[in-house]
């Protein structure tokens, strides 16, 4: 059987978690016109760029405004585009992610992509840090508000796409106490990655089983 690696992208494989951060919550500001968004993701019902913006839209009364999500969505890319233009080096790849993300690639091991983040920032975010994630099946915010959601749909697109029926073992890559729950709910194998100790000893607390410092280190878990 053929097992699974799927990789969380923003804390992940780039390092992009404060500017997207930014950008999202000066989208929402912009659009809402309310001063105080809190950029903690754990305060929001689902810790993904969609259910983020529904659930902020909806506190703002804007939730049967079906435009407002677009407006959102655009100055959010926008902004993404204007910062990745000012400081191209806010765009990163996490320490070892190339390299790691190459070669669970070339190991035989099927690859997936499950993000919070829209489909079009991720692809923006991947490749502009040098992360090759070309013809890699992919589940994000566009798919599902819920990461549990995402995540399912990026191991069935493997599924489909592959044509293998039964997975081996199913790994799910992420860096956040949202990662570690999504994965405990479906029942899979998680690997923490945690530059500091802060970080984990938070992942540890929300369940992570492993956690690793840097991406460098993966290969030797995963074996």
């Amino acid at each position: 059987m053929t097992d699974l690696i799927v990789f969380d992208v923003d804390g992940t494989l780039t390092n992009t978690t404060n500017v997207d951060a930014e950008c999202l919550v000066g989208a929402l500001t912009e659009v809402t016109e309310r001063p105080e968004i809190s950029a903690d993701w754990l305060l929001y019902d689902h810790s993904t760029d969609s259910g983020i913006v529904r659930q902020v839209l909806f506190e703002a009364g804007l939730g049967a405004d079906h435009d407002a999500y677009e407006r959102v969505r655009q100055r959010f890319f926008d902004r993404m585009e204007a910062a990745y233009t000012a400081n191209p080096d806010l765009f990163g790849p996490m320490p070892g992610a190339t390299q790691a993300f190459s070669a669970v690639k070339n190991s035989g091991a099927a690859v997936a992509i499950a993000t919070g983040a829209w489909h079009e920032s991720a692809r923006f975010k991947m490749r502009v840090a040098g992360v090759d994630a070309y013809g890699i099946p992919m589940a994000t915010a566009d798919d599902a508000v819920d990461r549990v959601d995402i995540l399912m749909r990026a191991i069935e697109r493997v599924r489909r796409w592959t044509g293998v029926a039964e997975l081996g073992r199913i790994t799910y890559v992420g860096d956040a106490v949202w990662d570690v729950r999504a994965a405990n709910v479906l029942g899979i194998g998680f690997v923490g990655l945690a530059p500091t100790e802060q970080d984990a000893q938070r992942l540890t607390q929300a369940g992570a089983p492993v956690v690793i410092a840097s991406l460098e280190e993966l290969a030797e878990v995963i074996r």
